[in-house]
């Protein structure tokens, strides 16, 4: 395990609070706290962080990726095409690592849904 320095403890924090967050909202949020971190130090951290499983990347079809806390079970997301607002979703079905066809040990899975959130699809009504 990396020791705990105080940006890596900043960064956690905040991802813990912002629950969906690019790195420029992280960047932004962690200056707050520590005005001189620097965008190497959040991306060298978020690195380590994952590793260490503190906290997951959600990739996106969108420019950047978001990070959220490890501290919640997991789950599954629906972003929305228009807003970009994304919302947990409780998994449908229980996950058990299993072999496939190619001999590779499959240990994890995620889903990701994308449409058109309710506010979005109600703005366009008017």
């Amino acid at each position: 395990m990396e020791r705990k320095t105080i940006q890596r403890q900043v960064i956690l924090k905040v991802i813990e609070k912002l629950e969906h967050s690019t790195i420029p909202d992280i960047l932004d949020a962690c200056k707050k706290s520590f005005a001189s971190i620097s965008v190497a130090t959040v991306y060298r951290n978020l690195e380590i962080l994952e590793k260490e499983n503190l906290i997951r990347r959600i990739p996106t079809k969108f420019k950047e990726d978001v990070y959220e806390s490890t501290t919640k079970s997991i789950h599954d997301h629906f972003i929305c095409n228009e807003c970009y607002s994304i919302v947990d979703l409780s998994r449908k079905e229980n996950f058990e690592p299993f072999v496939n066809e190619y001999g590779d040990q499959v240990t994890e899975k995620t889903i990701t849904y994308y449409g058109t959130c309710l506010d979005c699809l109600n703005s366009k009504k008017c």
